[in-house]
């Protein structure tokens, strides 16, 4: 934003006060570009330690690793929906079979032999 207002004849008074930010960083920013382009724009990091998460990343990150683990252990034992339908299916055949009266086992077509 401030470069394309710095190439449009904007003063610098008047590109701080569109971006609110100081006249001397809208200075700095320009000089910079001016230098070396658009490698300006590139995020200047220092070494040394890495910055402290805050307290609400902390409790995202152990909260967001316990519903995981929950996740997981729930869905650990799940079937796959073929395997559920193969089911409901054989728990339907058994109900029509039951409501029918239909005897269990194999079917035969002589009477089981009797004891006399």
């Amino acid at each position: 934003m401030k470069l394309p207002a710095s190439a449009g004849g904007s003063t610098v008074p008047v590109i701080a006060r569109l971006v609110q930010a100081d006249e001397n960083t809208v200075r700095d920013v320009i000089h910079r570009f001016n230098e070396t382009g658009l490698a300006c724009l590139t995020p200047r990091r220092a070494g040394g330690r890495p910055r402290l998460p805050i307290r609400d990343q902390e409790d995202f990150a152990v909260q967001t690793r316990a519903l995981h683990t929950y996740l997981r252990r729930r869905n650990q034992h799940t079937r796959h929906p073929d395997v559920l339908t193969a089911q409901r299916r054989e728990r339907a055949r058994i109900r029509i079979r039951s409501e029918k009266g239909i005897p269990w086992g194999r079917p035969t077509s002589k009477p089981p032999p009797t004891v006399a």
